[in-house]
């Protein structure tokens, strides 16, 4: 979430980002599908409960490797407001 709060202070007009579906049917924002590119671990996020992605560090490949961030849930958006809204779904 510290990349969406950076855009929004930075004045950016819209952000994208991807919902994906835990093993245990938890939504979870995340660029890729697999958690192999964005954080210390590898699988499918499909394949992974939430308790497990949680565990895992998120800023491993970010510009801050020192600091842990975990992966974002869908309720630990950024405040609503700070960008319209637009939603795609699809599978």
């Amino acid at each position: 979430m510290t990349a969406f709060r950076l855009a929004a202070e930075a004045g950016v007009d819209m952000i994208e980002t991807d919902v994906h579906m835990t093993r245990d049917g938890r939504l979870i924002l995340m660029h890729d599908d697999a958690v192999d590119e964005t954080t210390d671990g590898r699988g499918r996020i499909a394949d992974l409960a939430l308790a497990e992605i949680r565990a895992l560090n998120a800023a491993v490949r970010a510009l801050w490797p020192r600091r842990s961030r975990r992966p974002p849930r869908r309720n630990s958006w950024i405040s609503p407001g700070a960008f319209p809204a637009c939603c795609s779904i699809s599978s």
